[in-house]
């Protein structure tokens, strides 16, 4: 038998283990918050490093402090601030106050290609010059099943908390369909899938089939909802997800929206 060397052992599991794809939901402010990235230069030139790679974490508000560290290359570690721009085409822009020392503020852009992380960083004022590479993300795993739920055009939701507004609809006509994404952040199959509706106006939101009833660790499945209002005003209803989560066995989301037209 062929003992490897520790580095050796360490790049042989890297290649083996790999990843869950992200999504653009996991790039929206509500998720990335609290959550370490980590930085791999591809492009770059003065004043932005050439190479290496380095982390970084987006800390909650108020202060939301961005905190960059230096793991190889010529990168200095910083402190700054953060705060959210806009999302256009799933691509998510952040400005970061003190991204490099003593240069102006860094425009930090991030999006998903075929599941990898990408970013391009872009300092206001220096024309020309950008960094860009991919990154990950790392998120502490759960032991046990651990269901999250996000909504593209408004990342990751919290049970209980959260909820989707479907906006104006005209009274009996059907509007555009809006897609939920099912993830399984734990380590064992998240089970028994099944999504319920209730409330005052449970009938006025259509409810799209789950794609899975079962999820693997760090798989994913979706579903979709679509409002129609059957008369005017504020509709409401509360849709559940069920699953066997421990803490979280029924994952609830409130759904609003407006029935118009004319009387």
């Amino acid at each position: 038998m062929i003992k490897l060397p520790p580095l050796t052992a360490i790049l042989l599991l890297a290649s083996i283990v790999s990843s869950p794809a992200l999504t653009p939901a996991d790039l929206a402010p509500a998720a990335i918050v609290g959550k370490t990235l980590t930085f791999h230069y591809e492009t770059g030139e003065a004043p932005f490093a050439t190479s290496g790679s380095w982390t970084c974490t987006f800390g909650p508000s108020p202060g939301n402090v961005f905190t960059k560290t230096r793991i190889t290359g010529d990168a200095t570690n910083t402190n700054g601030t953060w705060s959210f721009n806009s999302m256009f085409s799933d691509m998510y822009e952040y400005t970061i106050v003190h991204y490099l020392a003593g240069q102006p503020d860094g425009i930090l852009t991030l999006w998903v290609s075929e599941g990898e992380g990408r970013y391009e960083v872009f300092l206001n004022g220096v024309f020309g010059n950008s960094q860009t590479g991919g990154f990950s993300i790392n998120q502490s795993t759960v032991k046990g099943p651990e269901i999250a739920i996000s909504q593209p055009k408004g990342g990751k939701l919290t049970d209980g908390a959260s909820g989707k507004n479907f906006g104006n609809v005209l009274v009996s006509k059907t509007g555009t369909a809006e897609k939920f994404i099912i993830k399984n952040s734990g380590t064992s199959s998240l089970k028994n899938l099944a999504i319920t509706i209730d409330g005052r106006n449970k009938t006025d939101f259509i409810i799209g089939a789950l794609k899975k009833n079962q999820l693997a660790a760090g798989d994913s499945t979706e579903f979709t909802v679509k409002f129609k209002p059957k008369d005017f005003g504020t509709r409401k209803a509360v849709l559940h997800v069920k699953s066997n989560d421990k803490d979280e066995a029924s994952f609830d989301i409130k759904l609003t929206g407006a029935g118009v037209g004319i009387k």
